[in-house]
């Protein structure tokens, strides 16, 4: 229970928050009459929605959308249709997530600095700021999650309160049935976003119910919970059977992977991506991670025999990270899961020849050297649990170290475990989408949360070293450049596209990328060329075995409907292709290359003139 005292504090720390998250947002410039990543689909949904009241698909969302297609079509009809307005929707959710993850650092009884700290490491990093500045499922699933996850801290509050205090009045009752109706339908509308928030309604109640506080002492709350947890799930089954009757909507068969455990191999590759998923989680959480010093300080040094157990633990250290690097194939390649971190933001969904260098923010070897330190660390977190699980915990300044940890802790530990499994299913299955590092957000709670914690516990410091807001701005940084210079690219790629089109040149003759031309094929087509559509049968068309030249874009099947006599190519010209008349576009970038250029070439000699056609 907060002091009333904190409360005008605590409001100020989440305003700061929430300003800061903007601040971030305003400071990538997300401006630009295209879809960004898969938002175009999203977009879609949510423009036809507004036209028609109808929830329809178009065959790219395996998402159900559902309450974030109404809370797009809201903005539509509030502002009139633009992928401007459309994605500024997402600007309260983010903001939303600010406070909502301040909350519940606050609830875990971290002091409002960590707490601080705690939710600027996710709502400021290089998976969060650039899907806030997007249609993008992420932002607004991880704001319902959230939300319901509150919803359920505080249904735990009220027990507690009530448990302990002999003289509580029946109000508590009033308040158990009012949050957990809030936990209850914001876990069921974070679903209708993305399936896997339903998990939280379905558990927390389960969770709330195993407590021995609650159960013993509190008769009357067991029928409450159990039917909260029982209605999720029915709904969840309930929408979902919705959702797989609907025309164009796409179906990840995760349960198929359950089938697929027992081929050969599949333990190597599950080892395999189960590092990679906990490396990626580090590397998130790096800002924290750097605090592993001062913990193995606290932890190693007031037991007794302090230099044996420091050298198991460092020799536990290079034991996981060799682990590690024998399972990922002694390759040194980076081991993390890619899309937003890591690797060229969204490479490779425009057209560039072979021979094009990937625009990288930071020196090869300065990568090298960070991602050998992120696997120490992330290798010596694991060895500290160990060393701590197998001798005595870390004294606090208040004593031993409380075994019980926060109920925020434990929903998020749950759900994290159970998303896990979901996660390691999909990569079973053969024609999923691959695992992207923004689908770590929603785990992103529970290490933050645990890491924290442990962290207050051990040290009773009350604020994190320099050292960590140091990297956590320097990851900031680093995402706010990385879309930056995507929207960027996105503007000047159409300034070359409108040039083509005020001639006449329709937007089936023209390949430009994967957010352009996807917005054409269901545009004009109606619905995207996905296998894995079932529903119409033979909605799939086959396409071509080539496009005519090489390229690294292959996104291009998925838009049959674009017959590309022009090509907008990005980094350099292709070989096999001739350049036309049309001015190339240079944009600037906030990391190098600082200038770069948009050009459009063509494979027919007759359309390489293009200045001369009539303005349309």
């Amino acid at each position: 229970m907060l002091k009333p005292s904190m409360k005008g504090r605590d409001l100020r720390y989440s305003l700061l928050c929430a300003l800061l998250v903007l601040g971030a947002m305003a400071l990538t410039i997300p401006v630009a009459e295209c879809g960004v990543n898969d938002d175009w689909s999203y977009t879609k949904t949510a423009l036809d929605l507004a036209q028609t009241g109808h929830l329809i698909y178009n065959g790219w969302a395996a998402a159900t959308l559902g309450a974030q297609a109404y809370w797009g079509a809201l903005f539509i009809k509030l502002f009139g249709f633009s992928f401007l307005a459309v994605r500024l929707s997402t600007a309260p959710l983010a903001v939303g997530c600010a406070v909502l993850l301040y909350a519940l650092h606050r609830r875990a009884n971290l002091p409002p600095g960590l707490a601080v700290f705690g939710t600027l490491t996710i709502v400021l990093s290089p998976v969060f700021v650039p899907n806030a500045v997007s249609f993008m499922t992420e932002i607004p699933a991880f704001f319902l999650l959230l939300a319901s996850a509150y919803g359920y801290v505080r249904v735990a509050g009220v027990l507690d309160h009530a448990s302990d205090n002999a003289e509580a009045s029946a109000a508590w009752q009033n308040q158990f049935w009012g949050w957990l109706l809030f936990a209850l339908l914001a876990g069921l509308l974070g679903g209708t976003v993305r399936q896997t928030d339903w998990f939280m309604p379905i558990l927390a109640p389960a969770l709330l119910l195993m407590r021995r506080r609650t159960y013993r002492r509190l008769p009357p709350v067991r029928v409450p919970l159990a039917l909260s947890a029982g209605v999720a799930f029915v709904g969840a089954l309930w929408f979902s059977a919705w959702f797989n009757d609907q025309p164009y909507a796409v179906h990840e068969d995760v349960v198929s992977g359950f089938s697929r455990l027992l081929m050969p191999l599949a333990s190597l590759y599950l080892c395999r991506l189960i590092i990679r998923i906990l490396l990626t989680l580090g590397v998130l959480t790096f800002p924290l991670l750097v605090t592993l010093p001062v913990l193995y300080r606290k932890s190693l040094l007031g037991q007794g025999s302090p230099d044996v157990r420091i050298r198991d633990a460092l020799l536990l250290t290079m034991l996981f990270g060799l682990l590690a690097w024998m399972v990922l194939g002694f390759r040194w390649y980076f081991p993390w899961i890619g899309n937003m971190f890591f690797f060229p933001y969204l490479l490779g969904t425009a057209p560039t020849p072979p021979a094009w260098v990937p625009f990288v923010l930071l020196p090869m070897k300065f990568q090298i050297i960070f991602d050998i330190i992120s696997i120490i660390f992330a290798s010596g977190s694991l060895a500290l649990w160990v060393t701590t699980v197998c001798w005595h915990p870390a004294k606090t300044v208040q004593g031993a170290m409380p075994v019980e940890m926060p109920v925020a802790f434990t929903l998020f530990g749950v759900f994290s475990a159970v998303y896990l499994l979901l996660l390691l299913l999909k990569g079973l299955v053969p024609d999923s989408s691959a695992i992207f590092d923004r689908y770590l957000l929603p785990m992103l709670p529970a290490a933050t949360l645990g890491l924290l914690v442990v962290f207050h516990r051990w040290t009773g410091h009350e604020r994190l070293p320099f050292a960590s807001w140091f990297v956590l701005v320097l990851f900031a940084g680093y995402g706010v450049t990385q879309a930056h210079d995507y929207f960027a690219q996105l503007r000047a790629r159409l300034a070359v596209t409108s040039y083509l089109e005020q001639r006449a040149i329709p937007r089936t003759r023209i390949l430009a990328g994967f957010e352009y031309d996807s917005w054409t094929q269901i545009t004009v087509a109606g619905h995207y060329n996905d296998p894995r559509i079932r529903k119409p049968e033979g909605s799939y068309v086959s396409p071509p075995k080539s496009i005519g030249f090489v390229t690294v874009y292959n996104q291009w099947t998925y838009s049959p409907v674009v017959h590309p006599d022009y090509v907008v190519t990005l980094g350099g010209p292709h070989p096999e292709l001739l350049n036309t008349d049309v001015p190339e576009v240079w944009y600037s970038c906030w990391s190098p290359p600082f200038h770069r250029r948009i050009m459009v070439q063509v494979s027919n000699p007759a359309l390489t003139v293009v200045k001369s056609l009539p303005m349309h």
